[in-house]
């Protein structure tokens, strides 16, 4: 009856199937404005059920607006419903599976870390430890600021680890980095046209979420010394910078181009330093952060993300002093409250000194990778160009024009040249992902060594290579 079919073995429970299919009936005109339906006890024997069901999903699509009762006359289709143009979609969209893509066996996309040397089993049981201990008053929403044994936690982790001295209360915790780029974005917004200035190349979401805000994006040129100062920085700008390991091209800005940038801002200019790697550095000690030289004007953005897991959304930003009451409020309004749990039990991770072992294992590792592949690409292409590799899990590596057949080759690394990649199983990415202007042909690739095995880096490279030389 109207192609209607109910299934005892289902999931779903017989009045839910029988209201659904009904509602489709109706879509897909099988069921037309002003159709007559079956009495409810007809209905039922048709269908096998109890009359009850059939009442109660004809009062509930009466209830909805697709029926209509009319007492002593039965129960019809509405007359009036105004479907639009179509009310279901081609079968072939319907039906059609989107295309897979290729199985990667080797990820060397930046910014995912190791995923396989997590520290599972004690992260685990600090999970259920926060939970165990927990009275019923914690089983609430958490404060829009964080949970405050987290935010102290993080200040004497940030102490010990980067050497920034900050008070909790200027630590706001947040649902990650991009959380935080939404909220500063909705937060600093003034009216349209508010200029929002951003690294060429950078990191896309970014961009992104202040597009979304109303924000008028600006390009950041790029030298040796990283992000370029602009012109004029007018009213209500904002700032958004890597200093301190630029994504993706890993320079790091020198001393004298940071204050460049602070002695152009405007009177209530906001800088946005995302330092999303610097825990990773192989010589020395972290650089400085950009928010020692002007901790009025520079918010710092951290992440858990890069130096833990990404499915923990967990990250913080430390505010000027001025903006944190109303940048809380702000926050509080949108209810951007993070996971309780998970902040408690990284407050418990971190106190317990967890993370900094890991941490120090994870240089050794990333360490180890680097060393390998800068050796493997230098023994093939002795004139490459390779930034980045002080820090982070990433490399930007660029090859000379001298390796092309002549100086109006286009650049080697084009959509093509990914599209190989990926059906070979290799996931990278290039400088042509990253910039303003959408992808364009690249000399430079950006290769990962995050979240690759150890016993996979050469044969890898070795594969990459071969693609490589094919293109040059």
């Amino acid at each position: 009856m109207f192609g209607i079919s109910l299934s005892r073995n289902s999931p779903q429970t017989l009045p839910l199937q029988l209201t659904n299919s009904l509602r489709a009936a109706v879509r897909e005109g099988r069921l037309g404005p002003g159709d007559r339906l079956p009495a409810s006890r007809t209905m039922a024997a048709e269908l096998g059920v109890s009359r009850n069901i059939v009442t109660a999903c004809y009062e509930q699509l009466v209830s909805e607006g697709y029926f209509t009762s009319r007492v002593g006359r039965g129960t019809f289709v509405v007359s009036n419903i105004e479907w639009g143009s179509s009310r279901t979609l081609p079968p072939s969209s319907r039906t059609s599976e989107a295309r897979q893509p290729a199985p990667v066996r080797y990820d060397l996309t930046a910014g995912t870390p190791d995923l396989g040397a997590l520290p599972t089993r004690r992260w685990i049981e600090t999970v259920a430890e926060a939970h165990r201990n927990a009275h019923s008053t914690k089983w609430d929403y958490s404060r829009a600021q964080g949970e405050e044994t987290l935010r102290k936690e993080i200040a004497d982790y940030l102490f010990r680890i980067r050497g920034i001295t900050v008070s909790p209360v200027r630590i706001v915790v947040t649902a990650g980095t991009s959380e935080a780029l939404r909220l500063l974005a909705g937060y600093a917004h003034q009216g349209e046209n508010q200029p929002f200035f951003a690294e060429d190349p950078s990191i896309p979401y970014t961009r992104e979420a202040f597009r979304a805000a109303g924000y008028e994006i600006r390009a950041l040129e790029h030298d040796s010394d990283g992000a370029v100062p602009p012109g004029s920085v007018s009213q209500g700008s904002v700032i958004y910078l890597t200093p301190s390991h630029q994504f993706p091209r890993g320079t790091y800005m020198p001393l004298q181009r940071r204050l460049a940038f602070l002695a152009g801002l405007a009177e209530d200019t906001l800088v946005l330093e995302d330092d999303y790697d610097s825990e990773f550095r192989f010589r020395g000690v972290p650089a400085e952060p950009f928010l020692s030289l002007r901790p009025d004007r520079v918010i710092y953005l951290g992440s858990f993300s890069k130096t833990l897991f990404p499915a923990l959304r967990l990250g913080f930003v430390i505010l000027p002093p001025q903006i944190l009451d109303s940048f809380v409020e702000f926050k509080q309004r949108v209810f951007a409250i993070p996971p309780t749990f998970a902040q408690r039990a990284l407050a418990s991770f971190l106190s317990g000194g967890n993370l900094e072992a890991h941490l120090f294992r994870m240089k050794r590792i990333y360490a180890r990778r680097v060393t390998t592949i800068l050796s493997l690409l230098r023994a093939t292409f002795p004139d490459v160009e390779i930034r980045g590799e002080e820090c982070g899990y990433h490399l930007w590596v660029r090859f000379p024009r001298t390796y092309t057949s002549g100086p109006n080759v286009a650049p080697p690394f084009d959509e093509a040249f990914f599209d190989t990649c990926a059906g070979q199983g290799i996931a990278i990415k290039g400088d042509r992902h990253y910039g303003f202007d959408g992808p364009v042909d690249t000399d430079a690739l950006v290769i990962g060594y995050g979240n690759i095995a150890d016993d996979d880096i050469e044969p890898a490279l070795a594969s990459l290579i071969d693609l490589i030389k094919a293109r040059l």
